[in-house]
């Protein structure tokens, strides 16, 4: 599995040194991403607080604008830094992995940004939109409904990181299969209670209490756990061959 080269006769302060420096580039990567994030704060603002609508957000104290700026440039910072931390990775643990490893690292890396980047458009065009306007249709009367923009954003980033960890599992499911950890005949055998985790699961994990929105997103969670099976199985007869 590993390859001895001249990297493998470093010492270990050599290591911790390169360590250092690939953190140290990581850093700067998300400090100038998160500078590029504020330069356009602006626009990606409005850009995340489209699927509101019309609805006005409040803020609650006088410092909450001031976070809710600098949490956008902070999340916006990290997705912008996240190749330049990934090549960091990759970098440091190349020169100890075969090529054999080193195909199979990239092929999930490539899978995984295709995977996030539905996930992300998924969330933003459909759950979000989903959610919010159902939530909008609850009223009590007497009681007018406010939202504040730091609850809006904390909803909004869950959202999504619920959606790509969903969109994640057939990775999970092939790489476990790869390496022989499970077949898909023990999870089809056990699909009954990985139903019920995932739904347990999910409703933790999900920011509002209500069936509605646990719904559309345990149905397209379950129907990606369906396709990773049959990926799986196809997976499961090369292998043979």
């Amino acid at each position: 599995m590993f390859q001895k080269n001249q990297n493998s006769d470093l010492s270990i302060l050599d290591h911790i040194i390169e360590l250092r420096g690939k953190l140290f580039i990581s850093i700067i990567a998300i400090i100038i991403g998160s500078s590029i994030a504020h330069y356009f704060h602006e626009q990606i603002i409005g850009f995340i607080l489209k699927p509101i609508g019309e609805q006005k957000l409040v803020f609650l104290s006088p410092l909450d604008p001031l976070f809710f700026i600098l949490k956008i440039d902070l999340v916006v910072g990290i997705l912008i830094a996240l190749p330049v931390i990934v090549w960091s990775i990759f970098s440091y643990i190349r020169p100890v992995i075969t090529k054999k490893i080193n195909y199979i690292i990239y092929t999930v890396y490539i899978s995984s940004t295709l995977l996030v980047l539905t996930a992300l458009s998924y969330t933003y065009f459909i759950i979000v939109p989903l959610i919010l306007k159902f939530l909008s249709s609850i009223t009590i009367p007497g009681i007018e409904s406010t939202i504040t923009a730091q609850n809006y954003l904390s909803f909004f980033i869950t959202q999504i990181l619920i959606i790509t960890a969903v969109f994640q599992i057939p990775l999970f499911i092939i790489f476990g299969i790869y390496i022989g950890i499970f077949s898909t005949k023990l999870l089809r055998s056990k699909r009954g209670y990985i139903y019920v985790g995932i739904t347990i699961g999910l409703s933790i994990l999900t920011p509002t209490p209500d069936v509605f929105s646990l719904g559309i997103i345990l149905i397209p969670t379950l129907f990606i756990f369906e396709v990773s099976l049959i990926v799986g199985r196809a997976l499961e007869r090369l292998k043979k061959k």
